[in-house]
């Protein structure tokens, strides 16, 4: 992740709240959290829009986030076939009076390097995941040639 892109989440109640309806991932992961033993490690945990939704069903995780406001959550990993890997990303907002005046307006800009089916691969195994299944939606879908995002399901290899 590139340094600038900290800006996006400076406001972390507001991020959940335009982001409130994104949250696909809950029954996919709520799925796969019933077939885990002990504690769950929600890693890029952002403000915890999935962490706390899934302990309220009952399972025992730790949240972890490098961004000290709490940022990013758990997402797909999006990738391409192509050598152009980064992406660009500007977040407008237009703050209003209650008159419906504009008083302030704040712009946001995020870069976003996607990686390579077998990148993601190899940096997986390389911190010590197992790959258990790989998805290209959050309904379950197969991968295919033409899948947009990969969705890895990883376990931890202990030793």
């Amino acid at each position: 992740m590139m340094k600038d892109n900290f800006e996006e989440y400076h406001d972390p109640q507001l991020y959940d709240k335009e982001n409130q309806q994104y949250i696909p991932e809950l029954p996919f992961l709520l799925k796969w959290a019933a077939r885990v033993k002990g504690t769950i490690i929600d890693l890029a945990c952002g403000t915890g829009r999935l962490t706390i939704p899934m302990a309220e069903n009952g399972y025992s995780l730790i949240g972890v986030d490098i961004h000290n406001g709490n940022i990013v959550n758990i997402y797909t990993i999006s990738h391409f076939d192509t050598l152009n890997q980064v992406q660009h990303y500007t977040t407008i907002r237009k703050y209003k009076s209650s008159r419906g005046e504009l008083v302030n307006e704040k712009r946001t800009t995020i870069k976003l390097r996607y990686v390579f089916p077998k990148e993601m691969e190899r940096l997986l195994l390389l911190h010590g995941f197992k790959i258990i299944d790989v998805y290209r939606d959050w309904n379950g879908a197969p991968v295919t040639n033409d899948s947009y995002d990969m969705i890895y399901v990883c376990e931890k290899v202990r030793g």
